[in-house]
């Protein structure tokens, strides 16, 4: 499957639907590939001309389009045939993701959430995904820590098709590249809060609000104080750093 990577304001877009995202995977796995898939959308274009460290991870990746806004950019920036279906969040993607997975059998480990959830996220994927040979891990553990050579050493051993880190940005992108090299899967995907929605642990945006690029509001009006600064601050930031690279 060729990908079709293209540059958006000095980082990488990789424009795929829902079932070109899936064929990907399945054909990374069923050739014993090694990939990463990370997302793009405003808060990680923003991080990402605050980090070159950031910048080159992306540009090493498979960057899936997270958030009309993206789209929008993509569009003013020439790329014409960049639309609605290129646009895929976890909430878009992960009941296709999961079914996909069981219908093949998968191995999945995840890494993320608060230790108290590993309970629920496992018995959710094993009363819906029965067919998913499923592990995971919680996302507190100290960096550069016995503990998280342990947890290399259980992915290793677990030898999943798929991991998937939902530490929280930029956290997990550095994560993923720093070990990278060591972790013996096929594909490694940022996936954020998703397990989260997933097990209703966070409220998840209705769907008609995502088409429509309005995710960000119903995030902001649910929790104000920790996404104040990203979705009513960092904008007007990015909005100088695009003025400013598109000058230079």
């Amino acid at each position: 499957m060729e990908l079709n990577h293209l540059k958006l304001f000095g980082t990488r877009i990789t424009p795929l639907s829902i079932d070109e995202l899936n064929e990907f995977t399945n054909k990374t796995i069923s050739e014993s590939g090694k990939q990463q898939i990370l997302s793009l959308n405003l808060h990680s274009l923003y991080l990402q001309f605050k980090s070159p460290k950031l910048n080159r991870i992306q540009n090493q990746s498979v960057m899936r389009i997270d958030g009309m806004p993206i789209i929008w950019l993509a569009n003013q920036q020439g790329y014409k045939s960049i639309n609605r279906q290129h646009r895929v969040t976890w909430m878009d993607w992960k009941e296709a993701f999961f079914e996909m997975c069981n219908t093949n059998g998968f191995k999945v480990f995840y890494v993320g959430s608060k230790p108290e959830m590993k309970e629920q996220i496992e018995h959710y994927i094993e009363e819906n995904y029965a067919a998913i040979s499923f592990k995971c891990n919680h996302g507190y553990f100290q960096l550069n820590s016995p503990e998280e050579e342990e947890l290399l050493l259980q992915i290793n051993q677990f030898k999943p098709n798929i991991l998937l880190v939902g530490m929280g940005m930029p956290r997990q992108e550095y994560w993923i590249d720093s070990h990278a090299a060591r972790i013996n899967a096929n594909l490694v995907m940022s996936c954020g809060a998703a397990m989260e929605y997933m097990v209703g642990y966070v409220n998840e945006p209705p769907r008609w609000m995502g088409r429509l690029g309005l995710e960000w509001l119903f995030r902001l009006v649910e929790k104000p104080r920790r996404f104040f600064h990203r979705y009513l601050v960092e904008p007007w930031i990015l909005m100088y750093y695009l003025i400013n690279y598109k000058n230079n």
